[in-house]
């Protein structure tokens, strides 16, 4: 039997959290599930529609991102009540995706090159813009797709043109060679600190200098892999979503 079904809708992002299984969906609602079986559903579908990002911070407060005229940042208290953050008053930016670090602490990727960007603050109830000049840019547009942290610490950002490194108040491009002007669509590290991400040539490994393209001849189901669609558990097992299936290897 599925773990949970649903009629005329999609769930498109999951949160494990305190035993329980968060479900995002297309319509606007999160399904909430616990070991036992109990469900508790939020319907956040009179203020927008699909909720495209989901996390939780330290403190226990859940995150999301649903889609209105523009994404709209949305704070999910421990005792579910609910505080919306639009988006800033810069035309620019939207928010697009969201990651905390290993310390709880909330970031938020955007849209615009003074605004791809920001940090909860929790002291001030608010947001901090983070975003530094993006040097060396050959599109028009900047925009950050996905967000990884490493275990020592490194944040680095995967955006519309190629895979960048935060290193203090500066933003360095991570050399990707021809790759660099590719988007990327998610990312990802591993115990050894080795970056995997994805673009439109697959899955891409990136250790020290060295890049390794996975695609559907390494048993990919499909090299459209989905945004913010793989992750690597305890076990160093891999997990790819793509638009066939499911796919997973040991790395």
């Amino acid at each position: 039997n599925p773990f949970y079904s649903t009629n005329n809708d999609l769930i498109l992002r999951l949160l494990l959290k305190n035993n329980q299984v968060w479900m995002t969906t297309k319509s606007g609602r999160i399904i909430i599930k616990d070991n036992n079986g109990n469900i508790r559903e939020l319907d956040l579908s009179a203020n927008g529609n699909e909720i495209t990002a989901i996390s939780e911070d330290g403190s226990g407060n859940t995150w999301i991102l649903q889609r209105k005229a523009k994404n709209t940042l949305i704070r999910i208290s421990p005792d579910f009540a609910v505080k919306e953050y639009p988006v800033l008053k810069n035309p620019e930016s939207s928010f697009l995706t969201l990651e905390t670090d290993s310390n709880g602490e909330l970031y938020i990727g955007g849209h615009g090159a003074y605004s791809y960007l920001y940090k909860y603050n929790p002291s001030g109830d608010s947001l901090e813009n983070l975003s530094v000049m993006v040097r060396g840019l050959k599109k028009k547009s900047f925009e950050i797709t996905d967000m990884a942290f490493s275990n020592s610490g490194k944040m680095v950002l995967g955006s519309s043109e190629g895979l960048w490194e935060i290193k203090g108040n500066t933003l360095e491009r991570i050399d990707l060679g021809e790759m660099n002007i590719e988007s990327v669509s998610a990312l990802c590290f591993d115990k050894q600190e080795r970056i995997w991400f994805v673009n439109s040539s697959g899955l891409i490994l990136l250790s020290g200098k060295q890049i390794t393209v996975f695609n559907n001849y390494d048993g990919l189901p499909s090299t459209t892999i989905t945004p913010r669609n793989i992750a690597i558990d305890e076990n160093n097992t891999i997990w790819i979503g793509t638009n066939l299936g499911m796919a997973s290897g040991t790395i």
